[in-house]
């Protein structure tokens, strides 16, 4: 009789429903997950974003390394310029003070003769 009288006992149980505590527990739960959805996305959000500033970065990283080559080869080929075109005066002003003729070879200055 035992038996007879739990399995009676559950399906009485069941005939009820769940009791308040039980619908309480899962309503607070419930709640809870959707605090924790609503953290998670949040927090998605802020990752997301923190990842677009790191890729930005990154982009004016390299960016900033290209532009820093170029202008080393272009400060380069300038002071290059720059040695050669006062070599070039150096050479007209011996030749001035040794009395010898300008000869204009074009370039700066005006067209050749």
């Amino acid at each position: 009789m035992r038996k007879g009288g739990l399995a009676g006992l559950a399906l009485l149980a069941s005939c009820y429903g769940p009791s308040q505590e039980a619908k309480d527990s899962l309503a607070q739960v419930q709640r809870d997950g959707r605090a924790l959805d609503e953290a998670f996305d949040a927090l998605e959000g802020k990752l997301l974003g923190s990842q677009a500033v790191v890729h930005q970065w990154s982009e004016l990283a390299r960016r900033h390394q290209r532009v820093s080559v170029l202008a080393c080869v272009n400060a380069t080929d300038q002071a290059i310029q720059t040695m050669a075109l006062r070599q070039q005066e150096r050479q007209k002003e011996r030749r001035f003070r040794a009395g010898a003729p300008l000869v204009h070879r074009g370039g700066v200055g005006g067209p050749a003769p």
